[in-house]
C-alpha cells in the first residue's frame, strides 16, 4: 500500500525509502521531520503518508477526516495547544491519527515548547509530521525527537514532470523548470502568479534601456485580486530571486545588476516600500544603461 501511495513522488526517492522503512518498523506512530528547500514536495509528501496510514485520500484531501490535522505557522501556539489536544482522543476511524505542521521552522518558541510536550510522550496511536528547511531552523530538543527525512532540490527533467502532471504545456515547463531551482511547487506558483512574465519585464528594464521604467515597476506593484501587503511583498520577492538567479549565470557581465537585485531583496526583507525599493532599482538599472562609459582618451589627457 506504501509503494502505491508515494507512486506519483516525483525526485525523492531516498525519502519515500526511508518513510517506507519507518512505516514498517513503527507501523506509522511517532514523529517525523520532513526537512528540505521550500517547494520542494514537503507538504505533498506527508499527505502522501496520511494516504498510507489513514486511508480515505479524498477526505485527507478535503480537510474533513476526523483523524487528520493540519497546521501551518500563523495557527500559532493556540492551534499547537487545540492540535495536540485531540490527538489524546482516541482515533475514530482510522487506525491512528496524524498531525501534520507545515512550516514549522515558523513556529515561535512557545507555539515550539508547546508541541514539544506532545513529541516527548506520544499517544501511541499517532502520528506527528513536521515540514522545515532544515533541522537547523528548529530547537535542538524538538529535532532530537523526531526522525529527520531529508528532500533535496530536483532536477529540471524532474520538475517539468511534475508541471506537466499539474497541466502546464511543455515549453512553459520547461522555462519555469529553469527559474524555479529545483522547487516544483515554487515553480506552480510562479505560474499561477504570471511571474516569469513579471521577471521579464523587470530584466527588460534592467538591461534596457527602457522609455518609462518606472511605468514597469509601478504595474509590478500594483495589488492583484485578494492580494494583502504580505502577497504583495512574496510575490515581488519571488520575481527578484527569478531575476537574480538568471543574472547569476553570467555573473561576470551583470555584476552591478545583481548586487543591486540582492540589494533590493535585503531592503523587501526588511519591510521597505515595495514601490520605493523597484523604483530604486529601476532607477538604478537606467541611470547606469543611459551614462556614457568614461573615455580613455579623455582620462588621459588629465
Amino acid at each position: 500500500m506504501t509503494d502505491a501511495m508515494f507512486a506519483d513522488v516525483v525526485g525523492q526517492d531516498a525519502a519515500c525509502r526511508s518513510l517506507r522503512a519507518h512505516i514498517a518498523r513503527t507501523g506509522g506512530s511517532g514523529s517525523i521531520l520532513l526537512a528540505g528547500p521550500s517547494g520542494t514536495g514537503r507538504a505533498f509528501l506527508a499527505r502522501r503518508l496520511a494516504h498510507a496510514l489513514l486511508g480515505e485520500p479524498a477526505l485527507i484531501d478535503a480537510g474533513r477526516h476526523p483523524d487528520y490535522t493540519e497546521l501551518v505557522s500563523s495557527d500559532g501556539i493556540a492551534g499547537v495547544r487545540e492540535a495536540t489536544r485531540r490527538l489524546q482522543r482516541k482515533p475514530s476511524r482510522a487506525p491512528r491519527q496524524m498531525l501534520l505542521v507545515r512550516g514549522a521552522d515558523h513556529l515561535s518558541t512557545d507555539a515550539l515548547n508547546a508541541l514539544l510536550k506532545t513529541l516527548e510522550e506520544p499517544p501511541a496511536d499517532a502520528a506527528i509530521v513536521l515540514t522545515a528547511r532544515s533541522p537547523h531552523d528548529l530547537l535542538e530538543t524538538v529535532v532530537s525527537r523526531c526522525k529527520t527525512v531529508r528532500l533535496t532540490a530536483l532536477t529540471n527533467e524532474e520538475t517539468r514532470t511534475v508541471l506537466q502532471r499539474h497541466g502546464v504545456a511543455n515549453e512553459a515547463a520547461a522555462k519555469l523548470a529553469e527559474d524555479a531551482g529545483g522547487a516544483p511547487g515554487r515553480a506552480l506558483y510562479y505560474h499561477e502568479a504570471n511571474l516569469i512574465e513579471d521577471a521579464d519585464a523587470l530584466l527588460h528594464v534592467m538591461q534596457g534601456p527602457t522609455s518609462d521604467p518606472l511605468a514597469v515597476t509601478e504595474k509590478l506593484v500594483r495589488r492583484r485580486k485578494d492580494e494583502d501587503g504580505k502577497a504583495i511583498r512574496h510575490r515581488l520577492g519571488e520575481t527578484l530571486r527569478i531575476v537574480a538567479r538568471r543574472l547569476q549565470a553570467n555573473a561576470a557581465t551583470h555584476e552591478s545588476a545583481l548586487r543591486q537585485v540582492i540589494e533590493s531583496l535585503r531592503s523587501l526583507d526588511a519591510n521597505a516600500n515595495p514601490s520605493i525599493v523597484l523604483a530604486d532599482l529601476a532607477l538604478h538599472a537606467w541611470k547606469h544603461l543611459t551614462t556614457p562609459p568614461p573615455d580613455p582618451a579623455r582620462q588621459a589627457r588629465r
